[in-house]
C-alpha cells in the first residue's frame, strides 16, 4: 500500500506510488499470488471482485466447513454484514483535524461487550480488531475501552487505523466508517488501497458500520459494498430511537476521564469550604462540619466509582439486548 498523499503537487509527482509499483512500471516482471488462506469465502467474495477481478482463489483451509464460526447467536451475526447506523453524526475533534462518530462508538463498544461475554461463556479464544480510517475515531474508541479487556488472556481487542492494521489479521474485524453527511462526501475514505486493506483483515467475521445514505451517495467502493450487503441479505438497520436514547444516556452518566472526575470533585470541595468560610453566613455547628465531611466522602466515592445505571436507561443493556436478540434489527432482502 502506497503512502497517503495530502498535497496535490506531491500526488502529481507520484509520491503516493509504492516501491512495488515503481518496480513494475520499470518493466520488472510481476506475479499475482492467487490463493488466499485467511478469509472465509463470504468475506473474500467482495474484495476479490472489486480489486482482483475474481482472480483470487480460496484456499482449502478456508472453504472447509470447520472454518465458519458463529461467535454470537442471532441471524444478523453472520460472517459478513453491514450495520446501518443512520442516526450517527460525524464531528471534528477538538483540533478540527480528524472526525469521529459517537453513535458508531456506542455500537462498537456493545458488540465488543457481547463478544467478550460469549467468549467467556464458551471458553473459546477470540481476537477482535476494530478499524477506522480516522485518528479521532480510533482515539475515542481506545479512550472508551480503556484497559477493560487488557487482562483477558483468551479475549483480545485491538483498535487501530487502516494503516496500523496493514499486515495484521483477527478473528473478527469491525470497521467504523465514521462519515455521515447529506452530500455523500467521504474524503480519503474513497482511497481504494486503504479500503482493500480494511476489508481483508478478518478471518471469520467482517462487520462494517456506516451510514448507508452517505456511503451510497459517495460513488465509491463503499457504496458498492452497501449494495452487495443488501443483495446478499446481510444489511441491517440499528433501531434509531433506542440507539439515540442509549447514546444520550451513556450508561446513565457523562463519560469523564479520571483527571476530569478528580478536578470536579476538588471543585465541589472548594465550593463547600468557601461557603463555610464566608463571613456572610452564620457559623456552622460541629454537626454541620461532620455533615460536610460525610458529603466529601460520598462525593469521593462517587467520583472514583461509576454509578450503577438503571437497567431501563443503560446503554449497555439496551444495545446488548436488542443487538443480541436481533429483535430490533430488521433485515432487508435486497
Amino acid at each position: 500500500m502506497g503512502m497517503y498523499v495530502l498535497l496535490q503537487v506531491c500526488e502529481q509527482a507520484n509520491f503516493g506510488i509504492s516501491l512495488f509499483e515503481r518496480l513494475s512500471s520499470l518493466g520488472h516482471t510481476k506475479q499475482l499470488l492467487n490463493v488466499q488462506y485467511r478469509m472465509h469465502p463470504s468475506i473474500s467474495r467482495f474484495p476479490n471482485a472489486m480489486f482482483y477481478d475474481n482472480k483470487i482463489s480460496d484456499g482449502p483451509n478456508v472453504i472447509h466447513k470447520s472454518y465458519e464460526r458463529r461467535y454470537l447467536d442471532g441471524r444478523m451475526y453472520g460472517t459478513y454484514l453491514f450495520i446501518n447506523v443512520k442516526r450517527g453524526r460525524e464531528e471534528f475533534d477538538q483540533w478540527g483535524r480528524s472526525r469521529k462518530n459517537m453513535a458508531e462508538v456506542a455500537v462498537v463498544l456493545n458488540i465488543i461487550k457481547i463478544l467478550s461475554k460469549a467468549s467467556a461463556t464458551t471458553r473459546r479464544p477470540l481476537s477482535v480488531g476494530v478499524i477506522s480510517p480516522y485518528k479521532a475515531q480510533v482515539e475515542a474508541l481506545q479512550d472508551k475501552l480503556g484497559k477493560t479487556y487488557k487482562n483477558q488472556r483468551d479475549f483480545t481487542v485491538k483498535v487501530k487505523s487502516i494503516d496500523g492494521f496493514q499486515g495484521s489479521e483477527e478473528d473478527v474485524i469491525i470497521i467504523s466508517t465514521v462519515r455521515s453527511s447529506n452530500h455523500g462526501s467521504i474524503g480519503f475514505l474513497k482511497n481504494p488501497r486503504r479500503t482493500n486493506v480494511a476489508l481483508t483483515r478478518a478471518r471469520h467475521c467482517l462487520w462494517v458500520l456506516g451510514n448507508e445514505p452517505t456511503l451510497s451517495r459517495s460513488r465509491s467502493i463503499w457504496g458498492k459494498l452497501v449494495k452487495d450487503a443488501k443483495d446478499r441479505g446481510c444489511f441491517y438497520n440499528v433501531d434509531d430511537e433506542r440507539l439515540s436514547n442509549a447514546i444520550k444516556q451513556s450508561d446513565g452518566s457523562p463519560s469523564f476521564t479520571r483527571t476530569e472526575r478528580k478536578e470536579a470533585f476538588t471543585a465541589k470541595v472548594k465550593a463547600k469550604v468557601a461557603v463555610l468560610d464566608s463571613p456572610k453566613k452564620p457559623s456552622r455547628s460541629k454537626n454541620s462540619l461532620k455533615q460536610l465531611d460525610l458529603d466529601m466522602k460520598c462525593e469521593s466515592s462517587k467520583s472514583w466509582r461509576a454509578k450503577k445505571p438503571q437497567k431501563a436507561n443503560s446503554m449497555v443493556e439496551e444495545l446488548s439486548d436488542f443487538m443480541a436478540s436481533s429483535l430490533n434489527l430488521s433485515a432487508l432482502d435486497g
